[in-house]
């Protein structure tokens, strides 16, 4: 009998510890998806600066070329 209770005892304390423990998972794996989801937002973001700057980087080229172009034809 003592037996059965031991096992019962140790079997609700192995429990509690997995629901836990599983908790604690979730809860990092959505931290960590929601650091995901922001570092990915602030990837397209920069790339739509980089987008924009090697746009205002080829305008300025072809601005220069122009006026060179003025100058010594």
């Amino acid at each position: 009998m003592v037996l059965i209770i031991l096992i019962v005892t140790v079997h609700k304390i192995a429990g509690s510890y997995l629901r836990r423990e599983k908790e604690l998972a979730e809860a990092r794996f959505e931290v960590i998806q929601a650091e995901t989801n922001r570092l990915r937002q602030q990837v397209m973001n920069l790339k739509k600066q980089a987008d924009a700057a090697e746009q205002a980087l080829a305008e300025e080229r072809q601005k220069t070329e122009v006026c060179y172009c003025l100058l010594f034809s």
